[in-house]
């Protein structure tokens, strides 16, 4: 096969391109698994130094796609939703929630996706600030959570990274589908690609994740879910979360506490989004 037949073979995608608030372009690829920008333009809103060949981004996985640029056929990186997400640990978390909400207001509805009901990876509650310890320690004082000082400290250590995780347990395959099954059906509508199963997404948000904040907002969804269904198999399905598969992959000895006081934080968490969808 010829080089001129290897070309013609490849996909040439069309690009659309949006101006950014900052007056910067944004370029954009309408992709099967969903929106997917130009990294370079993301990179020049963001952080552009990261605009730099010798800089690599560890952790990020990019898209590479070819496309006409000027009338060139050249192959550009491209970043989905959450890989952008992603640079949350490169990058202030804030630049990022409003390069998202941009691209929300301004690039999502000119492709006609289906508008959400509930904001994935957007909701807070009370504000906490999951990096200070007395934020969190306010909160669950205010809800009257017991919890002591050591498995809150655990907890806060799984979120951000600071113990080592590895894979995730197999052991109740039903359970899981059913938390993949909800997952796919929360993230759909957001243009977020799905992997093919479980332990690749729980590879790619958890492993290959800077913190776990957005794997804890996607199991508290997964849990409000299945109390609307009143699933009466909650509990077992949610043994298979994505932070509570992170905590027993550490095999330390407060395992059985995280897991009660982190499934009671999700049952307050959960109380306060019903109440603000009211």
């Amino acid at each position: 096969m010829t080089l001129l037949e290897k070309k013609k073979m490849v996909k040439i995608w069309t690009f659309w391109e949006f101006e950014h608030s900052s007056k910067n372009i944004i370029r954009v690829i309408d992709a099967p698994q969903g929106l997917e920008l130009f990294a370079e333009d993301v990179f020049q809103i963001i952080a552009p130094e990261l605009n730099n060949e010798k800089i690599i981004v560890m952790g990020i996985k990019m898209n590479q796609r070819c496309t006409s640029v000027e009338g060139k056929i050249v192959a550009v990186n491209t970043l989905d939703a959450l890989a952008i997400h992603a640079l949350s640990g490169v990058v202030k978390a804030d630049v990022i929630r409003q390069l998202m909400q941009w691209v929300r207001s301004n690039i999502l509805p000119v492709f006609k996706r289906e508008s959400p009901q509930s904001e994935y990876f957007y909701y807070s509650v009370q504000k906490i600030d999951f990096q200070q310890k007395t934020s969190l320690l306010s909160y669950l004082f205010l809800k009257g959570i017991p919890a002591e000082e050591k498995v809150i400290d655990f907890y806060m250590d799984i979120l951000y990274k600071k113990i080592a995780l590895s894979e995730c347990n197999n052991r109740d395959y039903q359970a899981q589908a059913t938390y993949f099954e909800i997952v796919q059906q929360i993230i759909r509508p957001f243009v977020i690609p799905v992997s093919s199963n479980y332990k690749d997404f729980y590879d790619r948000l958890v492993l290959r994740s800077a913190n776990l904040l957005n794997a804890q907002e996607l199991d508290l969804h997964v849990f409000n879910a299945l109390k609307k269904q009143q699933d009466i198999e909650i509990l077992n399905i949610m043994n298979q979360a994505l932070i509570i598969q992170a905590v027993e992959s550490t095999a330390n000895k407060f395992i059985p506490d995280v897991k009660k006081f982190y499934l009671q934080i999700l049952e307050h968490f959960s109380e306060e989004m019903n109440a603000g969808c009211q």
